[in-house]
């Protein structure tokens, strides 16, 4: 499928007036014009008519000048035309899949919907919908969409010699991780089944990193249930349930199989022993030496906790005084240079010498203070105080669990002793550790669903990226100073560039100078859609290039340079290889029409003459890729010159011939 732009237009106010403006197709289209025309306004126009979720479109004449904007898309024979109104019907969308042009279009002709049902629509035309393979329930807003790829359209004025960002909103983290996403996709690295198999692996990723905190929240949640069940295994130790001597709590599988004994047992299981009470018996003295240890750990840590109090209030009181002497002495200071500067006119320069010293070391004393004092005692105090938080609650557990041992029941609710507190106990604890084996069950099983989804595209996706640099460095400008570039980074989204028979490579952001930036994001767009146009990918045939001459161009405001004498401007020795401005710029737009050339279709036709004599005939066909380009620079730069061909210019815009009609703007 071939997509270029064909019109852009925009409607006034009130709707009853238009303007459009026409494109050639694989042609290199040149608007070119003073500031202040609306040139930048271009591509958020046309990004907003794409079902852009933002109105990125210029506030102040424009946005309030009109009332509704149109593209006009060629799709192979056909024109898709789009029209979106802005303010309160932004979200109103007309189209019309027809062989007509804007200006040509009836009213009765347009069909209408909202933005969302319009995005799915374009996503089936474009090539870039997986409802064939994606459930309903998966058909969501966090699929891929045309939307993705947009990022290789458009060139906008802050982008196109950017350092830090190579393609149209990846400075906006959003973007970067939806394009991340379908990057693979778009290269032709991988397949619509391959991107759905990695969006619904990355899924169930998800829902396996949920499950797995699940998993360990449960286990701490056991594993506290486990150590607060000590009295209950004590105490079926007592009535003879289970048959241990010594309960090793931290022994978590022998802990759940005698849980599993008790929930097990009823009232006939019932054994009491000389031999159980003594069990018990050893097993409350052990908490009482362990409380009494305790007890003893917490005094001292809230002694050494009130002494550590005491001294930082102390050395709150020395860091006072210190600072007062210093306030006292700050005058010191003065008077010795005061002296030294007139020592002719002073006896007592020693004395004030000695001042100036003692306030040296009451200083130094104050910064010591503030480095080495209050922040060691105060870090040291809140580990202490942690410390006795711990111990405190490990004292209210082990006090509870001698409570529970020591109590005695009578007959009367033994019943309600063994059946609720033992072996009820018991069972809800089995079955809390069950709900476990069910998460780990689970787990288990999406660990097999993933391996589904497994596919290993890597030497793909490197032979890919391969092919694309290959194709971009045939577009390096001359000027350029790193001759090649050497690696696409898909992680950054960037490139990394170097000199030929070196080894080193370096992001653009490594790199100095505007000229360098803008020539590897030219060279980089037109390689990627070589590559796009040879691999048939979704994404569209067109780049739009907002002033990429910036680093160059206007030397003053447009409007005053059209008596500048390009040609006998001077060259420099040591920038751009000694490439004058002029020969920097037109050095883009020679590689540009490259660009339309090598991406013209060639069919080889065999032509029989009268008398049987075969002749070979190439027939070149329009170019593939559209180019457009809204700049400064004027046809004194690109016009008439045998390296760029191609060309279609459009009328150049001035104040008085605007993007805006002046009969639209409100006075």
């Amino acid at each position: 499928m071939n997509v270029q732009l064909q019109q852009f237009g925009i409607y006034s106010k009130d709707l009853k007036e238009h303007k459009f403006i026409s494109f050639q197709k694989g042609k290199l289209n040149i608007i070119h014009g003073a500031s202040q025309t609306g040139k930048s306004a271009i591509i958020p126009i046309i990004d907003y008519c794409l079902c852009s979720s933002h109105n990125r479109i210029p506030k102040g004449i424009i946005s309030n000048s009109c009332g509704a904007y149109a593209i006009n898309l060629s799709i192979d024979d056909k024109n898709l035309l789009i029209k979106r109104f802005s303010g309160e019907k932004c979200k109103i969308i007309h189209y019309a899949l027809v062989s007509k042009n804007l200006e040509d279009i009836e009213e009765n002709e347009w069909l209408t919907t909202d933005t969302d049902k319009f995005k799915i629509y374009l996503n089936n035309l474009f090539g870039v919908s997986f409802s064939e393979i994606m459930d309903s329930k998966d058909n969501n807003k966090g699929n891929p969409s045309f939307r993705d790829l947009i990022a290789f359209n458009f060139q906008s004025q802050s982008i196109v010699a950017n350092p830090n960002c190579l393609l149209y909103k990846m400075d906006l983290a959003e973007y970067r991780f939806y394009l991340k996403r379908i990057f693979d996709y778009a290269i032709g690295a991988m397949t619509s089944e391959q991107l759905y198999a990695g969006l619904k692996k990355q899924e169930l990723m998800e829902k396996l990193k949920e499950l797995q905190r699940q998993k360990n929240r449960h286990e701490a949640y056991i594993q506290r249930k486990i150590e607060a069940a000590e009295p209950l295994l004590y105490k079926a130790i007592e009535y003879g349930l289970i048959s241990q001597t010594e309960i090793n709590i931290s022994d978590t599988v022998s802990i759940e199989i005698l849980l599993k004994q008790i929930s097990e047992k009823n009232i006939g299981d019932i054994q009491f022993s000389d031999e159980a009470n003594e069990i018990i018996a050893t097993k409350v003295q052990n908490l009482i030496s362990q409380l009494d240890s305790l007890h003893f750990e917490v005094r001292a840590l809230k002694q050494e906790r009130n002494n550590i109090e005491e001294l930082l209030g102390i050395e709150e009181q020395n860091k006072e005084q210190l600072t007062e002497k210093c306030s006292r002495l700050e005058i010191a200071e003065f008077i010795r240079d005061f002296c030294k500067a007139n020592s002719s006119d002073t006896m007592v320069i020693n004395d004030v010498e000695n001042l100036y010293n003692n306030l040296k070391i009451v200083q130094d004393k104050l910064i010591d203070t503030n480095i080495f004092g209050k922040g060691v005692y105060e870090a040291k105090l809140n580990r202490i105080r942690k410390q006795i938080n711990e111990k405190t609650e490990k004292i209210n557990i082990l006090s509870k669990n001698k409570d529970l041992l020591e109590e005695k029941v009578g007959t009367q609710s033994l019943i309600q002793d063994l059946y609720v507190k033992i072996i009820g106990g018991a069972q809800k604890i089995i079955n809390e550790i069950s709900e476990k084996n069910d998460i780990e069950q689970q787990i288990e099983e999406l660990n097999s669903e993933i391996a589904k989804y497994d596919f290993d595209i890597d030497e793909l996706r490197q032979k890919q990226l391969i092919s694309i640099v290959n194709k971009s460095n045939s577009y390096v400008p001359n000027f350029a100073e790193f001759e090649e570039i050497a690696s696409f980074s898909k992680e950054d989204l960037t490139v990394k560039v170097k000199n030929k028979n070196t080894s080193e490579s370096y992001f653009l952001w490594e790199t100095g100078s505007g000229s360098n930036w803008v020539a590897y994001h030219i060279a980089t767009m037109l390689g990627l859609h070589k590559h796009f146009i040879y691999k048939k990918t979704p994404v569209f045939n067109f780049i739009i290039f907002d002033q990429p001459s910036q680093v160059y161009f206007p030397k003053v405001n447009y409007q005053h340079t059209k008596d500048f004498d390009f040609d006998n401007e001077k060259k420099s020795s040591n920038i751009d290889k000694g490439f004058s401005d002029l020969e920097c710029v037109q050095e883009m737009f020679k590689i540009m029409s490259k660009a339309i050339n090598d991406n013209k279709p060639k069919n080889l036709v065999v032509k029989v003459d009268a008398d049987g004599t075969e002749h070979k005939i190439e027939e070149i066909f329009d170019s593939n890729l559209q180019i457009i380009v809204l700049d400064h620079a004027g046809p004194d730069v690109w016009k008439n010159s045998e390296d760029i061909n191609n060309i279609n210019p459009l009328e150049e815009w001035t104040l008085e011939n605007r993007l805006v009609p002046n009969n639209w703007i409100s006075k």
